[in-house]
Parts: structure tokens; C-alpha cells; sequence
């Protein structure tokens, strides 16, 4: 049972303390989705004993973003014959293993995204190096077509048509990845060294070599090892490593998840060493000190390397130095640590209820509520001839409700849908003031156990 009870500075409350509470012949519990409650508290950084929670979910392969590794197919068509053959010849990428094929009338150049993120092309000495790490697939196929289109003609004199397509993704391997593996540039006489590889048990096997670690890294890695252990025999050898098959590891990743009984959210609480391990990373990420959008931001560029199409949001769902405070006819009155959700009930049941004097119909529920300027992020200006005047009101405003928790409990409610956040203040009257106003008027003015502005905003 609620009632609204607004007031502005030297306002008072209604001395009409007549019960026309309202109250729903069914209550039914809702759980609490409102984004606003559950970062109430304060949007700073985190610190020591802070929770934070984490949600998982697949996004789709179009909307995630390019990462180093992934594979790019680029069709070159409309080009006569002589202007097909030169840049069949002459095309290369300079970001990592690359294969240029001839298909009928076109060229298909299939690449990689270099680990710095940029797709690096040449042709007859002219060059293209961009970034294209952080466009999502959609955003990078125009990019990508001018950039490659514009290479073209500027060599050949002729405007090709590009098409582009995703290629295998992955850029780190992992169990049962599979790869092939090119050997030329051998001596005379030497055919050409070729085998396909499965990572089993973080290993693949390179009968010329024996057994090469493989979990975790990139292709041009292993090519450069498979390089290295050839080069004492073969000097002049040319190892390519291609991709064959690479698990969907986003996919693997979300059924792991579902499969467990968190389903897709995880909570976590920042212990003295200020870090958190984040399934699906390898390495732990330090939030200590951090804003809860830059952790966001950082492990999702992290998963986005190591998985691909996976995001994550965090809610900042209690802060370790968040309070609220009760006063009043209650038996143990004074602030309390808010340790997760707590309903007004679940506070007043923590200050063991109100005393012999206690008016549990008149339950005013004090909340502080930043005006607009300060929830948008707008500043004041400090300079002398634009300060705030001292009529202007505070920054901060107050919202004041009545609860009738006496008629709740007795309905068979426990306000399951009222929440006391962190810096709100419950005030328990005595059941024989006759003025509540000048009651709350005293607390708030005189005995205020946290600094609250002056001005009571009018609002249901």
C-alpha cells in the first residue's frame, strides 16, 4: 500500500492522515528489471568488495566485428585477359598467409587480417594498408570493396568488379582445428611437401618435424616454426600454413554456458587483488579502479579475439560502500550496508522493526534522485560570473512516499517490488503524531544521518 506525499522547500506533507491507500486485489511479485534501480549507485569505478555481473550472447556473425585472423575472399572479375594474368602475378598480402587463384575470368584473393588489425594488399609496387578491425562484417564489405577496387585500377587502368566474402574464421587454434601445411622452394628432384593436421591434445603432427604445439596459436606462427625446423636441411624452403577447418568456438562456447545451471550470467565480486577471471579468457582482467563501460569494452574485445561473435553487458549490481539509513520508532535505528537487492520490508526487518510507538501505516521512504544536468553528464560552469545562484536549487532532489506496510504484511505482501537503494532513508513515525509533517519535517532538517539537498520533488 503506497501513498505519494510530495513536498517542495517549506512545503509541508498532508496533515490528512485518513487510510485512502490503494491496494490491487491480486499482488503479484515481479522481479526487478529496471536498469536505472540496479545503478542507483554511483556510475564510478570499482573498488574492493564491489559486485559486478556479467551476461553472455551470441551475436550474430554479421554484426561482429573483424578481429586479426579472420580470412577474406575477394572476387576480381571484369578485367580483360592480359589485366587478369598481371594481377594474378603480381597481388600479395603483406598481413600474413594469402593464396591467389584464377576461377574462369576472375581472380580470388583470399587473405588474412594481419595481427595489428590491417589488411595490407600490394600489386606492382602500388600498396593499400587499412585498419579493419572493430567493423562489424556488414560495415567492412564497402570498405573493403573500394579499397581493393581502387588497388586494381590504379595498376591496371580498368575498373574490376569486387566481390567480397568471409573466409574461415579464427585466428587462434584450437582442438580439432585443422590446417594444411605447403612445403616448396625444395631442391631439385624434391616434390613438394604436403599434409593436412588436426590439433589433438594441443599438438599437431609435421611427419618431416615430429610434433608442433599448436593450442593458441596463429597460423603465421605455426608457419614460421614449421619454417625454423626446416631451414637447417631446406634454406630456401617456402612453408605455407592454410586453414582447413576451424571449429565454431562461439557456438561451443554458448552451449557450455546454457549447459550449466547459470545459464548465461555470471556474478563477480572484486577482491583485494582487483581482478576478475572471465570464462572464456585466458587471462584474468583487472577492474580495481575501472569504470564498469571500460571493463565492458575490454572484455569484449578480448572475447571477440579468442571466441568471435560473443558480447557480453555488465551491471554494476552493488557498490561495497553503498548504505541506506532507517530512523524513527524502529528498534535499532542507523545505516546498514546494502549487501544486494533489499526491500523496504527486508530493511526494516534488518533494524528489527519498529518499537511499541511505531506507526508501520505511515512508512515514508526518502530516495535521492539527481536532477536532469547531473544525470546527463552536464557540468556547472565555475567561472565567478556564471556561478550557481543561491536561489537556483540543489543539484540533487528527493522523491518522499508513504508505504502502508501494516496493511501489506496483512494483505499478505511483503512489497516485494519496493526497493531501498543505496542513500535512501526510511523514517519510521510514532503512531500518535497527529502532524507527520513537522515529524519528517524535524528528521530531515535536524537529524539526517546522510546530507540530502532541500528540495523535495513533486512526482508519482
Amino acid at each position: 500500500m503506497v501513498k505519494d506525499a510530495h513536498f517542495n522547500e517549506g512545503a509541508v506533507l498532508s496533515e490528512d492522515t485518513s487510510k485512502d491507500f490503494w491496494w490491487p486485489k491480486h499482488p503479484q511479485s515481479k522481479k526487478n528489471t529496471n536498469p536505472d534501480r540496479m545503478n542507483l549507485i554511483d556510475d564510478g569505478t570499482l573498488g574492493v568488495g564491489d559486485k559486478i555481473q556479467l551476461e553472455y550472447s551470441r551475436v550474430a556473425n554479421e554484426l561482429a566485428p573483424l578481429k586479426a585472423g579472420d580470412r577474406i575472399r575477394a572476387h576480381i572479375s571484369e578485367l580483360n585477359t592480359d589485366n587478369t594474368n598481371r594481377v594474378l602475378r603480381g597481388i600479395r598480402s603483406e598481413a600474413g598467409s594469402y593464396e591467389a587463384t584464377q576461377m574462369g575470368e576472375k581472380v580470388l584473393l583470399e587473405f588474412a587480417v594481419g595481427p595489428e588489425g590491417k589488411m595490407k594488399l600490394s600489386l606492382d609496387g602500388d600498396r593499400v594498408e587499412k585498419r579493419i578491425t572493430g567493423f562489424t562484417w556488414i560495415a567492412a564489405q564497402n570498405k573493403l570493396k573500394k579499397e581493393i577496387g581502387d588497388l586494381v585500377n590504379g595498376v591496371v587502368r580498368e575498373s574490376p568488379t569486387v566481390e567480397i566474402q568471409k573466409g574461415l574464421i579464427g585466428n587462434l587454434l584450437a582442438e580439432n582445428d585443422e590446417i594444411e601445411i605447403v612445403v616448396g622452394g625444395l631442391p631439385e628432384g624434391v616434390e613438394p611437401l604436403t599434409a593436412t593436421s588436426v590439433v589433438i591434445g594441443g599438438n599437431i603432427r609435421f611427419h618431416p618435424i615430429g610434433n608442433v604445439f599448436a593450442h593458441g596459436k596463429s597460423l603465421d606462427e605455426i608457419q614460421e616454426e614449421i619454417f625454423s625446423k626446416l631451414r637447417e636441411s631446406y634454406s630456401q624452403a617456402i612453408v605455407t600454413v592454410k586453414p582447413v577447418k576451424f571449429e565454431d568456438k562461439a557456438k561451443q562456447f554458448m552451449a557450455t554456458l546454457v549447459s550449466g545451471e547459470l545459464g548465461t550470467v555470471r556474478d563477480f565480486t572484486v577482491w583485494n587483488e582487483g581482478h576478475i577471471s572471465v570464462p572464456g579468457l585466458n587471462e584474468s582482467i583487472e577492474v580495481r579502479g575501472q569504470l564498469p563501460k571500460e571493463i565492458e569494452n575490454t572484455i569484449n574485445d578480448k572475447l571477440a579475439q579468442s571466441l568471435g561473435p560473443i558480447s557480453v553487458s555488465l551491471t554494476k549490481v552493488f557498490d561495497a560502500n553503498a548504505s541506506f539509513s532507517i530512523v524513527g520508532e524502529i528498534e535499532k535505528p542507523g545505516s546498514y550496508p546494502i549487501e544486494g537487492p533489499v526491500t523496504l520490508v527486508e530493511a526494516l526487518a534488518t533494524a528489527g522493526w519498529g518499537n511499541d510507538w511505531a506507526d508501520l501505516e505511515r512508512v515514508v521512504l526518502i530516495k535521492k534522485i539527481p536532477r536532469k544536468n547531473e544525470r546527463e553528464g552536464e557540468k556547472k560552469s565555475t567561472r565567478k560570473n556564471e556561478s550557481e545562484s543561491e536561489n537556483d536549487p540543489p543539484s540533487l532532489t528527493s522523491f518522499v512516499r508513504l508505504y502502508d506496510v501494516y496493511g501489506a504484511l496483512h494483505h499478505g505482501s511483503g512489497l516485494p517490488n519496493v526497493f531501498v537503494d543505496p542513500e535512501d532513508v526510511v523514517l519510521v513515525p510514532r503512531t500518535d503524531v497527529g502532524n507527520l509533517n513537522a515529524w519528517v519535517e524535524q528528521y530531515i532538517r535536524n537529524n539526517m544521518p546522510v546530507p540530502f539537498g532541500t528540495s523535495y520533488r513533486v512526482g508519482s
